[in-house]
């Protein structure tokens, strides 16, 4: 169920970032395309005042080497034209004037916007790749840190399944039999141990060659004697004389 709410939340919250990029990248598209619109027209209104002034100069000249040159008549109404198409111009230069600053900053928050746009870009493409060495390394790391939990953790288990499958021991070293039940051969030794014991025992033998004592094993012929009371020679019956 936790995990169900999370991806749920992770899902709004990738869906409320995605729509709110989308916002500002449409906003700033908007702003673009504004710019891009005053632009052209400003481009296109400064090569009609461009065409226009050309158009004047070449007629302003013809007709003042005419009156010099040819000492032709000037027609009023030309001039009247002429001076017309010039007001009209001197109109549209201060228009552009005027929209000029508004376009300098539009174009230069553009030009901002673009240059920051491909720093990051520039510098996303220089980081990425040293980004996806270090996360190679990282999980590399943990992945070895985790194999070695996992092994410890079994290591330990396996020792607690085997401390539980092997039966406590006596202190003695071996396990008491008979004691329970009131038996008391169950802790005294038997004759054979009697012979198993004696046989381990050693004596001293001295030499006469030397102060120094060897240890001679005590056959077990020399240990295994029986208490068999003494026999003693017959007491011989002392005769007495008889009587003639």
């Amino acid at each position: 169920m936790k995990e169900i709410l999370r991806d749920t939340v992770t899902k709004i919250t990738t869906l409320l970032q995605s729509n709110e990029a989308s916002l500002l990248q449409g906003s700033a598209d908007a702003e673009r395309v504004r710019i891009q619109r005053e632009e052209a027209s400003y481009r296109q209104d400064m090569t009609k005042l461009d065409k226009d002034l050309c158009d004047l100069e070449l007629k302003v000249e013809e007709l003042r080497n005419n009156v010099i040159n040819r000492r032709l008549r000037v027609n009023m109404s030309d001039v009247e034209n002429m001076a017309l198409i010039l007001s009209r111009s001197s109109k549209t230069v201060a228009d552009l004037k005027a929209k000029f600053p508004i376009l300098q900053d539009g174009l230069k928050g553009l030009i901002s916007a673009e240059m920051e746009k491909a720093f990051c870009n520039e510098k996303f493409l220089k980081e990425e790749p040293d980004k996806l060495e270090s996360a190679l390394r990282r999980c590399k790391k943990l992945t070895g840190t985790l194999v070695t939990l996992k092994r410890y953790v079994s290591a330990t288990r396996l020792a607690s399944v085997q401390e539980q499958r092997v039966p406590p021991n006596a202190p003695g070293g071996g396990p008491i039999v008979g004691v329970a039940n009131g038996d008391p051969r169950a802790t005294s030794p038997t004759p054979a141990e009697d012979v198993r014991a004696s046989s381990a025992k050693v004596c001293v033998v001295t030499h006469p060659t030397g102060p120094t004592p060897t240890l001679t094993p005590v056959p077990k012929t020399a240990v295994t004697h029986t208490n068999k009371p003494k026999s003693h020679p017959p007491l011989s019956r002392k005769r007495t004389p008889t009587s003639l």
